[in-house]
């Protein structure tokens, strides 16, 4: 009986070494992913945001059997940045076909390294 006992045990203490020594050994890292905070975008019409507000409609509209997507306006927005790319987070006034217009919400990944979009999400608010 005792030896599942003390099987479990060192167990236990194996891994609160392994996560100890994970995040003392990460320290750094999550400190400087920490400092990252949404912003908000100021201009809406600035050439790299209007890019990745169309990408977003018409990459929707792509993936959604083709059914057309057509931008109204852009609401507001906030971007996250970091070394290798951004997030944004758009509201959108869309039209989608054969429905009502409404306000949507977008997220773009971009890659600032390998230069290219990535539709994360969007959805009807």
């Amino acid at each position: 009986m005792r030896s599942p006992l003390l099987f479990r045990v060192a167990l236990l203490l194996l891994l609160l070494l392994l996560f100890f020594f994970f995040f003392t050994s990460q320290a750094v890292a999550p400190r400087k992913l920490l400092q990252l905070e949404w912003e908000p975008i100021r201009d809406l019409n600035d050439p790299s945001i209007v890019k990745v507000i169309h990408f977003a409609v018409s990459e929707q509209s792509r993936t959604h059997g083709g059914l057309a997507y057509t931008l109204i306006s852009a609401e507001s927005g906030e971007q996250l940045s970091g070394p290798e790319g951004a997030y944004y987070l758009i509201k959108l006034k869309v039209k989608p076909q054969d429905e009502d217009v409404g306000i949507f919400q977008a997220s773009v990944y971009e890659s600032k390294t390998q230069n290219y979009l990535q539709l994360i999400f969007f959805m009807r608010l």
